[in-house]
């Protein structure tokens, strides 16, 4: 059985156009660009004209960018731009022979923006294959691992911390100090003279 010319066809848009993963290091970008080429060959087995190829080529090159696009800007995109993302992809699945992303798998997504380019797309990249939803719980939890390690050492090192000692207060005066402005040794004026005398020199 001869190989189907546009299966390889696919895979070479892939690997020839090299701005697919302009957003991405060499390191992130070489998982990424072998997974779209293994896509490519996958979609391509099942083109049969050239009139259909042309039509599902476009579609392809669109599905692959929106893919790429969803992981690069994960971190920086709101919910509802990822969320638009995602029913692009799923118009595309029909003329792609793809699995759909289901609203259960859109929300594993986005609660895990915050994981890296790797992280996230072990756990983005398996959902348009993937046939049951444990499977995608079990991968976010194998995604999630290694922060929840570190979660709990942070609070385990935080617990052990010893509290400070507060600064103990000086102790209180039985008696309070003597006031230095007043002194004791000068008599004190009846007042009460004083006010009779002020009255007797008051005139009207």
């Amino acid at each position: 059985m001869s190989e189907n010319p546009y299966s390889a066809q696919l895979a070479d848009m892939v690997v020839s156009n090299s701005s697919l993963t302009d957003a991405f290091t060499d390191e992130e970008a070489m998982p990424l660009i072998h997974w779209a080429s293994q896509q490519g060959e996958r979609i391509g087995q099942q083109i049969t004209t050239d009139e259909e190829y042309e039509n599902v080529s476009n579609v392809f090159a669109k599905w692959i960018r929106t893919v790429l696009a969803i992981i690069s800007r994960r971190g920086e995109a709101d919910a509802e731009w990822i969320s638009k993302m995602i029913e692009r992809l799923n118009e595309y699945a029909s003329t792609l022979h793809t699995k759909t992303i289901t609203s259960q798998e859109l929300e594993i997504l986005l609660q895990n923006t915050a994981l890296d380019v790797q992280q996230f797309a072990d756990l983005f990249l398996p959902m348009f294959e993937a046939s049951s939803s444990e499977n995608l719980i079990e991968q976010a939890r194998e995604a999630l691992g290694h922060f929840s390690d570190v979660l709990n050492d942070s609070l385990r090192d935080v617990s052990t911390v010893e509290p400070q000692e507060q600064d103990e207060q000086p102790p209180m005066l039985s008696d309070p100090p003597d006031n230095p402005l007043v002194s004791y040794d000068t008599p004190i004026e009846d007042s009460s003279s004083q006010n009779q005398d002020d009255e007797s020199e008051t005139t009207f």
